[in-house]
């Protein structure tokens, strides 16, 4: 099952000049009052169309690693480069620019209760466009609702374009979200432990449509996930974190499950 899953991955060539890096980190490190070393000299590549799995322990850094490298937290030093962006020298304006070439899925799938499926799915191009109808759906301009029911068709819920998001399962609710991810036209996606609510089933039907729609889109995507088979199933690359330092690094077909129970000990 493994290797028919990740045969479905992007091939990537590593022939030197051939592959495109879109995400770099250089000797990042952070740390907090009272909590030092979160991160600790942290080196790690990801090109176009990579599934990268990012891994460790509580406590070991991954969702600062990730914030990090949109600048949701600040590093204390080291280097960033995403999508050709030098991340920690831009301003506000650039940084703002910036973000909305990021997809970002969370565990909690942050939908507006009361608002239409669609409603919701709109919100995602807020970042890209300058019309003011974009909260709901009956002020957002006719494209924009084209695009967010092209959107829900590709997470196969575009029947439900017209319920309320507080009526969605578990399941619907994240695929809502990638959708809404979807909508923003990323060309690099993020997701921090985004099947961690959802029983065993449902998590993998929605990890198997994250790498679909990546793939499909050419898009490339850093998942933070504590579940090691999610890790191995659908990763081409692996990044393991343990108390801040990087551990692992490299193709995720090089690794074994007893080679990542490591990094818990």
């Amino acid at each position: 099952m493994i290797s028919q899953l990740q045969s479905s991955l992007p091939v990537i060539d590593r022939g030197v000049g051939l592959a495109t890096i879109q995400l770099e980190l250089n000797s990042i490190n952070k740390s907090f009052p009272g909590r030092e070393n979160i991160l600790k000299d942290v080196s790690f590549s990801a090109n176009e169309g990579d599934s990268v799995a990012l891994i460790g322990g509580n406590g070991s850094g991954k969702s600062t690693l990730l914030r990090c490298c949109l600048r949701l937290i600040e590093p204390d030093s080291g280097s960033i480069s995403l999508l050709d962006h030098d991340v920690c020298s831009l301003d506000t304006q650039g940084l703002r620019k910036f973000r909305t070439k990021v997809g970002l899925v969370f565990q909690r799938h942050n939908l507006v209760p009361r608002l239409s499926v669609l409603s919701n799915v709109i919100h995602g191009a807020i970042g890209r466009t300058s019309h003011i109808g974009t909260w709901r759906q009956c002020t957002a301009p006719g494209y924009l609702r084209e695009e967010a029911m092209q959107c829900l068709e590709k997470v196969g819920l575009a029947h439900l374009a017209a319920s309320k998001a507080d009526s969605l399962s578990g399941g619907e609710s994240q695929r809502i979200a990638i959708a809404r991810a979807l909508m923003q036209k990323p060309e690099f996606m993020m997701a921090d432990e985004p099947v961690a609510s959802l029983d065993p089933k449902v998590g993998r039907e929605v990890m198997e449509l994250f790498v679909e729609l990546t793939t499909n889109e050419n898009i490339t995507l850093l998942y933070v996930s504590h579940d090691l088979d999610h890790a191995l199933l659908y990763s081409n690359k692996l990044v393991a974190l343990q108390k801040g330092q990087l551990m692992l690094n490299g193709e995720t077909h090089s690794f074994t499950k007893s080679d990542l129970y490591e990094i818990y000990q």
